[in-house]
């Protein structure tokens, strides 16, 4: 399960993690990518965190970087400037966190750990539908209750109801309200290159492009872990047929 646009998802957690700020002036910080400076001031660990990180990337041999198809960044050696990310403040380490993330997830699906990918997009496009697909694919599907609900207007009510309503993280950018709508329709039509992020204003979305682009092998691959591997089924044929291609 995978965030087909990955920026999404940090802008999704740096403003969560503001909505959720009790100190004004860290908030502001934050709001400016500047509250790497509080760190300095509170004897955060977080920079230390981050060092591991980039260390565990470049080092750890379980998820060492070794894939030889150029269409999966062969050939290019991972040469990540952490400061750059701490630089950025919060904003920084929601990226690199991701990073970390989506490098774990290429690596493991290349091994084959993956047996099919299904992007947060095409859940929110075709909701309980893509859950029927999904639950057939797993062979779950018989233990539905009722499995003729899904992919009905009746099936879909569950998606219009807030996650963070019971607690949790709220936020105030962009929205999980049954996905947001004006934002899918964007990626449908324009599926590669810059697009407005779904929850950042336009300078702070440059910086997380720009973060991104350090991970030379998933820059590569835009990110799209439904490219990792061959043997690793997408449901594209299944749970993304209005959304063309990959």
């Amino acid at each position: 399960f995978q965030y087909r646009r990955l920026e999404d998802v940090i802008g999704s957690s740096h403003v969560a993690t503001e909505a959720n700020m009790v100190s004004n002036t860290a908030r502001l910080a934050h709001q400016c990518v500047q509250d790497r400076l509080l760190w300095m001031l509170n004897g955060s660990p977080i920079v230390t965190f981050m060092r591991r990180m980039v260390k565990t990337m470049e080092e750890d041999p379980a998820i060492a970087w070794a894939p030889t198809d150029q269409a999966c960044g062969g050939g290019l050696k991972l040469d990540i400037d952490v400061q750059k990310f701490v630089a950025c403040g919060s904003l920084g380490f929601q990226t690199l966190r991701n990073v970390l993330a989506a490098h774990a997830s290429v690596v493991l699906g290349r091994k084959g750990l993956w047996a099919c990918t299904l992007s947060y997009e095409d859940l929110k496009d075709r909701k309980s539908a893509c859950i029927a697909d999904l639950l057939r694919e797993l062979g779950w599907l018989h233990l539905v209750p009722d499995p003729q609900k899904l992919g009905t207007p009746e099936g879909d009510k569950v998606f219009s109801k807030n996650a963070h309503s019971g607690g949790g993280h709220s936020r105030v950018g962009g929205s999980t309200l049954g996905g947001d709508a004006r934002h899918l329709q964007i990626i449908k039509q324009q599926r590669h290159g810059a697009m407005p992020n779904a929850h950042l204003p336009s300078w702070q979305a440059e910086i997380v492009r720009e973060l991104l682009a350090q991970h030379k092998p998933l820059q590569v691959m835009d990110y799209d872990l439904s490219a990792i591997d061959a043997k690793s089924k997408s449901l594209s044929a299944t749970a993304r047929p209005q959304l063309g291609g990959t």
